[in-house]
């Protein structure tokens, strides 16, 4: 629409991009559980990432007692720095 020189309103824009996006698969779109262990394994091995001291009970504690408390984490000065030069 765009290459051929038509006006496209928000809403035209939006209703194509949400057509495309139900193309792409999910596996492409949401980060899987797994990846995101990986990745947060990586900020905090860098050192950029920290516990702030802060726990709660968590959701699966309600049925598995033992299951461990949700932890708190906070960038750590180098995680900062790390984001402002990127």
């Amino acid at each position: 629409m765009v290459l051929s020189g038509t006006d496209v309103t928000e809403q035209q824009a939006d209703r194509v991009y949400q057509r495309e996006m139900k193309k792409v698969s999910r596996k492409f779109t949401h980060m899987r559980y797994n990846s995101f262990l990986m990745y947060f394994g990586v900020l905090k091995r860098l050192g950029w990432v920290e516990e702030a001291g802060q726990t709660e009970p968590s959701s699966i504690q309600e049925n598995y007692p033992p299951a461990p408390e949700r932890a708190y984490y906070r960038l750590t000065r180098e995680g900062i720095d790390a984001f402002l030069k990127a």
